[in-house]
């Protein structure tokens, strides 16, 4: 049973902040991210997932947030993005790190200029590190959380910490402003 509270609120994060949030299991990461943009209001929004951005952009519909301030970047092997939403681009999977950054910059740069905040959510950075490599996710993080400065926008990520080892969820971790585990409740 995983705590219902959204354990990051991107609301209250500064401008210009990234997170990082971990969690035992891929699921309760991308739950916990998504239940985060809930109370998200007159912002903007883009989705980067590398495990089908339809789900994600469904999801934060349903949460309220409007059609014309989602954007997406679909980097699974499926490479759907949904139609109605402010933007998309599909990309040739996680391990096209340069493609899934040339989107999500163009994308951030479009809903910059019609929104005063937007917020980034990136699902997963353990299918980043997967696809290529611990150095090249690390460097295409680097470029993300910097982009993500730059705009005044707010990044949350989500990572599987039972993918990785500590040494690369520390290497990882050192790209963000907040690390934010989240646990399993055994009560």
């Amino acid at each position: 049973m995983i705590d219902a509270s959204p354990p990051v609120d991107p609301s209250s994060l500064a401008e210009g902040t990234s997170a990082l949030l971990t969690a035992p299991d891929r699921e309760t990461a991308r739950d916990q991210a998504l239940a985060s943009l809930a109370d998200v209001e007159d912002h903007g929004a883009l989705v980067v997932s590398t495990d089908g951005a339809r789900r994600a952009v469904d999801r934060l519909r349903r949460q309220g947030i409007a059609a014309d301030a989602i954007a997406a970047v679909d980097a699974s092997p499926a490479g759907e993005v949904p139609d109605g939403i402010a933007g998309g681009a599909a990309v040739d999977g996680p391990g096209a790190l340069p493609q899934i950054g040339v989107a999500a910059s163009d994308h951030l740069e479009r809903l910059d200029h019609r929104y005063e905040r937007v917020i980034v959510l990136l699902d997963s950075t353990s299918d980043l590190v997967g696809a290529s490599s611990l150095p090249g996710a690390f460097r295409f993080l680097h470029v993300l959380t910097g982009r993500v400065r730059t705009a005044d926008a707010v990044l949350v990520a989500t990572l599987d910490s039972s993918e990785h080892d500590e040494e690369t969820r520390r290497t990882l971790a050192e790209l963000f402003d907040e690390v934010v585990a989240v646990e399993e409740d055994r009560g």
